[in-house]
């Protein structure tokens, strides 16, 4: 059976099998056939594999010089990189997390309020009539804390709050969230990673994840000095870098004026500990990862979108009710379980894709000293993004944290390009 090939010249030929020579009726020059077969490409007496849908053979493509369109190069197919058009997607899937940034920046551009909440507190008393406000002052004169100060108002709230004090509101907005952010990282290409263990990581990360970071709180913070003198070898070294993280943690307790020391502390207490422990769940997987059993960086992208998620809506909902109910407008909630649960998970997620890139350093750290310094130089640029945002905001420099935050998001779109490979596919001649 006779197939169809094209000359250098551009005119078609027909090919026997039995011939092992042919004329070109165009430019009157003899070929060989085995010169004109395209190695790799269909076998004599096959017919050609049809042009695939939306493709046109009228379709004009790129020519060397010389070189007629649609001639063979070398008599094979070449190939060149190009990204796989599924997985070039995510770089414009990752730009939806831009938008949960749109309630930080309303807030943090809007005109701060000039009202203290002893102004509030007296606004909210004085609408009241006498007897009853005499009442609600007695209630707050006795109150043993905030919440049962807030109690003893009118509707459970300062005047200008959304929600009363007790409220369960924070929670629908926290199961909003919850479905935004998982359709969200659905969006975004991945290797094999399955629903269940985005799942897994998420709760991990929100609950033992949560747990984890209070406990360690609360040790750092008791440490006392006295302990060294009762240590013996690498259990002095421990005791040291906990004592590190506890000096962090007080500069930002203490409220220290210096900006650069506010910057340490939210940077090697708040968010050493934090961007370690979103982090946990990844290291975990490539460390007992076998040969062949990589993690990829594009399901690592997924497992740090979702550890980061995780931790920043259980995160929301604890600041909504301890911080926020009976206080604050509701401007404050979209950004907490929005806009900063976007940004946990986007330096988490920034930090999984070096991990999982890095796998092969991150699985020769050893030693307590060894592995924690090695864990934070895969997550130094979250980390401190982490600290530069919650230092700015801690000095009224609004516009900065908010450029801190913009950052932050562009950063995690480097690493989605990053996290995207390449695939051979093959390229016009």
């Amino acid at each position: 059976m006779p197939i169809e090939v094209t000359c250098e010249c551009g005119a078609p030929l027909l090919l026997s099998i039995a011939s092992k020579t042919t004329r070109c009726s165009r430019c009157k020059t003899v070929k060989e056939t085995r010169d004109l077969v395209p190695r790799g490409g269909a076998s004599l007496g096959r017919r050609p594999a049809a042009a695939p849908e939306g493709h046109s053979d009228d379709a004009p493509t790129r020519t060397e010089p010389g070189r007629a369109t649609g001639a063979p190069r070398g008599g094979g197919a070449s190939t060149r990189p190009r990204p796989r058009a599924a997985e070039g997607g995510a770089s414009r899937h990752y730009l939806l997390l831009g938008l949960c940034l749109i309630p930080l920046a309303f807030v943090l551009i809007r005109p701060p309020s000039t009202l203290s909440i002893e102004d509030r507190l007296d606004a909210t008393v004085a609408g009241l009539p006498e007897e009853q406000a005499i009442e609600v002052w007695e209630a707050i004169d006795a109150a043993a804390d905030d919440k049962a100060l807030l109690r003893a108002l009118p509707g459970d709230r300062l005047v200008g709050a959304s929600f009363g004090v007790d409220s369960r509101a924070h929670w629908a907005l926290a199961g909003v969230s919850v479905v935004f952010f998982a359709g969200l990282i659905a969006f975004f290409p991945r290797k094999d990673v399955s629903a269940k263990s985005l799942v897994l990581v998420a709760l991990f990360t929100g609950t033992a994840g949560i747990a984890l970071l209070l406990g360690l709180q609360k040790l750092v913070l008791g440490l006392r000095m006295g302990g060294l003198l009762f240590l013996k070898g690498p259990l002095i070294i421990f005791f040291l870098v906990l004592k590190f993280i506890a000096f962090s943690y007080n500069v930002v307790m203490t409220g220290s004026e210096s900006f650069f020391l506010t910057f340490f502390g939210y940077t090697f207490g708040v968010g050493l500990c934090e961007e370690i422990i979103k982090a946990l769940p990844i290291i975990w997987r490539i460390r007992k990862a076998e040969h062949g059993d990589e993690l990829d960086p594009r399901d690592a992208l997924h497992w740090g979108l979702a550890s980061g998620a995780g931790f920043g809506i259980a995160e929301g909902i604890h600041y909504a009710s301890e911080m926020y109910n009976g206080i604050e407008a509701f401007s404050i909630y979209p950004v907490r379980f929005f806009s900063c649960v976007a940004l946990h998970a986007m330096w988490t997620a920034a930090a999984s894709v070096q991990l999982a890139r890095r796998a092969d350093e991150v699985r020769s750290f050893t030693g307590f000293v060894g592995t924690i310094l090695g864990w934070m130089t895969v997550v130094a640029v979250p980390m401190v993004l982490h600290g530069l945002y919650d230092a700015l905001l801690t000095k009224d420099q609004d516009a900065l944290a908010l450029g801190v935050a913009i950052a932050s998001f562009a950063w995690l779109g480097l690493q989605v390009q990053r996290a995207m490979p390449e695939a051979p596919v093959p390229a016009s001649a």
